[in-house]
């Protein structure tokens, strides 16, 4: 039998590290967020990672250095263990995870919400108004440049969408039913 990996995609604020940790927690799961690995290759070249734009830099530069399926493929050589990652956004490297197996859960979660939640936890983005928000993020989204429109298509590609809006309990609760009713994975 293959190793079970689960991946949880959706929008920045959506959840997903919350969710993902959650279920690292309930199921001896590896977390692994892509971000990291983007990092690590920018330690190794010094290159300096301080805003979106650095790590979407750095990103370009790994897939041009290593191919487009790079960081999927350092996902599954990182450790034999079942494994949670955290924030698939290119389609390459969600279509590679879905390959060897994973069960895709996205999170759904309204502007508005993902907004409060940056602004409560002190991101980058938390001295703008939602207005100012939700632009910036169509901007991205609307850029052409990869990861940014790949969000959203993946979220649609997923095996299963929650409304990450609900109080998170929820959310964690159906995210079990989910991972028990498809994987071999138990508390």
């Amino acid at each position: 039998m293959s190793r079970e990996i689960i991946q949880i995609v959706g929008n920045p604020g959506s959840g997903k590290t919350e969710l993902a940790k959650h279920l690292c927690e309930n199921y001896d799961l590896y977390y692994i967020r892509p971000s990291a690995i983007i990092k690590a290759y920018a330690d190794a070249r010094d290159l300096h990672l301080v805003s979106r734009n650095d790590f979407l830099d750095a990103h370009l530069k790994m897939e041009d250095e290593f191919g487009s399926d790079y960081v999927s493929t350092q996902i599954l050589q990182s450790t034999d263990k079942p494994l949670c990652v955290d924030g698939i956004r290119p389609l390459k490297q969600f279509q590679t995870l879905k390959e060897a197996g994973a069960l895709s859960i996205a999170l759904w979660c309204p502007l508005g919400v993902r907004y409060a939640r940056a602004v409560s936890r002190g991101d980058e983005k938390d001295s703008q108004t939602l207005a100012q928000f939700a632009q910036a993020e169509a901007a991205e989204y609307n850029s052409g440049i990869p990861p940014y429109p790949a969000t959203i298509a993946v979220m649609h590609l997923a095996d299963y969408a929650i409304d990450s809006s609900q109080p998170f309990q929820v959310v964690a609760s159906t995210a079990t039913e989910l991972v028990e009713a498809h994987t071999n994975l138990r508390p």
